[in-house]
């Protein structure tokens, strides 16, 4: 049978039905998007890559997900998984720091201060 774009004709209900979301027509079939792409909705017919910041780590994806705080994908990374986010420069303490390292780390400063006053 000759299905419209984005359709597969369906041997089990004998009608052209939409490729699922996170899948794409290729010819004849439903393909599963790969990893750093993804469909958002039914019936596509060309998964959509990543955008920046964003990546897709798993195949047949209908979303991206989005790097961690103060991170993002660089330009000409696959996006394909959480260990290519990188922090970003202007981040001064670095994207891996937690609240509690900061507060240690300014902790410390006042009580190297403080010392030097008394001193």
């Amino acid at each position: 049978a000759s299905c419209g774009v984005g359709t597969v004709y369906s041997e089990a209900s004998l009608v052209c039905e939409p490729c699922e979301a996170g899948t794409v027509q290729r010819g004849q079939v439903c393909e599963a998007c790969g990893k750093g792409s993804y469909a958002n909705e039914a019936g596509m017919v060309q998964c959509i890559p990543c955008d920046k910041g964003m990546f897709a780590d798993a195949t047949s994806m209908t979303a991206c997900r989005a790097c961690p705080a103060h991170s993002e994908v660089p330009a000409g990374s696959l996006q394909q998984s959480a260990s290519e986010c990188e922090c970003l420069d202007w981040f001064v303490f670095g994207c891996r720091w937690h609240a509690w390292q900061l507060l240690v780390l300014c902790l410390g400063v006042l009580l190297l201060a403080l010392m030097a006053w008394v001193a």
